[in-house]
Formats: C-alpha cells, structure tokens, sequence
C-alpha cells in the first residue's frame, strides 16, 4: 500500500455520510491490505477550494486526459479540455443575455468537488481511466 493521505468530501444526509468520489474511496480502500490501521476525521468541510482539489484537477482530469484525446492548448495558455468541462458544467443562467460561465475561483469547496465529480463521470463515459488521489498530483500539473 502506497503511505499517503487521502482526502475525501462528503455531505451528512439522514444521519448518514454520503462521499463524494464513492468508487475512488472504495479503490483507495481496497488498495489497503486487510488489517490496516486507519484514521477517520470528520470536521465541517472549509468553504474555500483546496490547492490539493486544484491540482488533481488540472493533473489527472485535464493535463493527462487533454494528452490522451489530442486536446491542445489554445493561444491563452488554457487547455482546451478546461475551457470544454467549464462551459458544460459551470455555464449560469444558460440561454438569456446574463449567460455567463463561472471561474474556478467563484467556487467553494463543495461546488469544486461537484464539478470535479461531472468531470469524472464525462471522462468515464469517455471510456477514461481517471486515476485516484494520490501526492504526486503536484508533481503531474507542473
């Protein structure tokens, strides 16, 4: 098992946690030997993003995925990839004159992590083998 820490999101429904990721949970889980010590914490989750929820963004659902499918890079230095998942999923008030499509920096933590989940399931629709959480996130979206 790798030693690292990953961080899941989730939402309390019924007096029952619901995580966001379900199936990157169970593969972290599974990826543990049976016996393994874990901790749990469960803490009110911050409204800012993370830098963590950032990098794997651009590392694992967009550097890499862009690479695989022939996405490129336009003149603004945004991956085209980006620009595509934006417009789908954070476009507001669709179809009137106040259309507009939010920043990643309009977004709080749990908006970030729904927008990451739609992401995830386009890739995976795609036939895209999203990768997990893992620390090496900051190495990859350098």
């Amino acid at each position: 098992m790798s030693k690292y820490t990953a961080t899941f999101y989730g939402t309390v429904s019924q007096g029952k946690l619901v995580v966001n990721h379900q199936p990157l949970v169970e593969q972290f889980i599974s990826s543990c030997p049976d016996g393994t010590a874990v901790e749990l914490i469960i803490r009110k989750q911050s409204r800012s993003k993370t830098r963590e929820q950032l990098a794997y963004y651009f590392a694992c659902l967009i550097k890499k995925p862009s690479e695989e499918f022939g996405y490129g890079v336009r003149p603004d230095g945004r991956y085209e990839l980006d620009v595509l998942f934006r417009n789908m999923f954070l476009t507001q008030n669709s179809g009137t004159p106040d259309e507009y499509v939010k920043e990643l920096s309009d977004l709080n933590t749990m908006e970030m992590s729904e927008y990451i989940d739609h992401c995830i399931r386009t890739l995976s629709e795609l036939g895209y083998a999203v990768e997990p959480p893992d620390p090496a996130w900051k190495l990859k979206s350098n």
